[in-house]
């Protein structure tokens, strides 16, 4: 369980990064950032909100795939426990 810790750790620092750059790159409140570094990084997209500045285009595509590697792992882990509790030795 403490590779799902560690993986869980790890999706809020990328949060929290992506939304201090996306706060400097985009002029956006730290909220505002938050907001859009979350719903970038969990793929969902809503568009009320998106990257004008190069670099911001940048971060949110950052986000994005780093997202779904994050959640790949996650649902990987989330699996093989699943087996290991379903299996019987």
């Amino acid at each position: 369980m403490w590779e799902l810790a560690e993986l869980l750790l790890g999706l809020a620092v990328l949060i929290f990064v992506g939304a201090w750059s996306l706060a400097r790159f985009e002029d956006l409140s730290l909220e505002d950032a938050l907001y859009f570094a979350m719903v970038s990084a969990l793929t969902v997209g809503f568009g009320d909100i998106a990257a004008r500045t190069r670099g911001g285009r940048v971060v949110a595509v950052l986000l994005a795939f780093l997202g779904v590697v994050v959640i790949g792992i996650f649902v990987a882990i989330a699996g093989q426990a699943l087996e290991q509790a379903v299996t019987v030795p």
